[in-house]
């Protein structure tokens, strides 16, 4: 009967021990530290340098890919970019038939779209004549002193012709003309390269224009 009753309190106490070992370890109540939570890897963001990230963002002091990489939304670069290879500016084209004769174009027009094909509808040889925006309505395309941006037009009409208006706070300047334009014109097939400049000065802008037809 003693040996049974050593045993028995042997094994009681190693149960105590075990289930005390068991609570210190897992079983308290304090917040456990996480790399990530569910769907993200870092939440609370990931640095390289000595700034603590805020929340959600990737800090550091140099950045290797040595695979593609894929940026979903806007990309800032403070310093010199170093391009070495061939660049594809691939913003989705917009085509567009207008049977009006007259069209005002907005900021969406020009930050959405890189080059719009436009048709003019209607009679052969009627104008469509297009107003560029005014410049206090550009808030965000080319907002910055010194900012430029480029878009192209294309007439894609059969024979109607494209006039372009500059818009408020700007002026239109060919390529070899000296005083600016007022307005320019593409002929049915031709080709319009627009390079907007935020002023230093104002908020006004010059619109660079540089005409394109076939040469064959």
């Amino acid at each position: 009967m003693k040996d049974i009753k050593v045993y028995l309190i042997s094994g009681v106490v190693a149960l105590a021990v075990a289930l005390l070992v068991v609570a210190m370890v897992g079983g308290n109540n304090q917040p456990q530290p996480q790399l990530g939570a569910t769907g993200t890897r870092f939440p609370n963001g990931l640095s390289t340098d000595s700034t603590s990230p805020v929340a959600g963002e990737v800090r550091g002091t140099t950045l290797t890919i040595t695979g593609a990489g894929t940026i979903g939304s806007t990309l800032a670069v403070t310093g010199a970019v170093t391009l070495n290879g061939k660049v594809t500016n691939s913003v989705t084209a917009t085509t567009t038939e207008v049977t009006a004769a007259a069209w005002t174009l907005t900021q969406a027009d020009l930050a959405s779209f890189d080059t719009a094909f436009i048709t003019k509808a209607g009679v052969d040889g009627s104008l469509l004549t297009i107003t560029l925006p005014a410049t206090s309505t550009l808030t965000t395309f080319v907002s910055t002193a010194g900012e430029r941006a480029y878009w192209s037009l294309v007439n894609n009409s059969g024979t109607n012709v494209i006039k372009i208006n500059a818009g408020t706070g700007m002026d239109i300047m060919e390529h070899q003309a000296t005083t600016t334009a007022a307005s320019v014109h593409l002929l049915a097939g031709q080709v319009g390269r627009f390079e907007f400049i935020r002023q230093a000065t104002s908020t006004d802008m010059k619109v660079l224009f540089e005409g394109f037809e076939n040469a064959d």
